[in-house]
């Protein structure tokens, strides 16, 4: 999927919406890249009919290096969601 393509981020969404970050829930260490994921509180749907607080997962967050250092892992230009900030999301649904 082309990433810079709106059509294709929604057409390849579940649910497209604005919410505003309530707060950190966690966020789990992986191989790659962190996991970060965030309650947000639905605003508007624009795709999908999400309601309420649900939660999100952003490949990106918090590592811990071999001498126990921590860093920032994420994608080139990607920011880290902050709390009380209101954003646009497209999701795809994550058991």
């Amino acid at each position: 999927m082309d990433v810079t393509s709106k059509e294709e981020v929604v057409g390849n969404s579940e649910n497209v919406f604005i919410a505003k970050v309530i707060n950190t829930e966690s966020s789990i260490p992986l191989s790659d890249v962190p996991r970060t994921q965030f309650r947000v509180k639905v605003i508007h749907n624009i795709k999908g009919s999400l309601d309420g607080e649900v939660i999100i997962n952003q490949a990106a967050g918090y590592g811990t290096d071999k001498n126990g250092d921590k860093y920032i892992e994420k994608f080139k230009g990607q920011e880290i969601l902050k709390e009380g900030s209101i954003y646009l999301f497209a999701t795809l649904h994550d058991e």
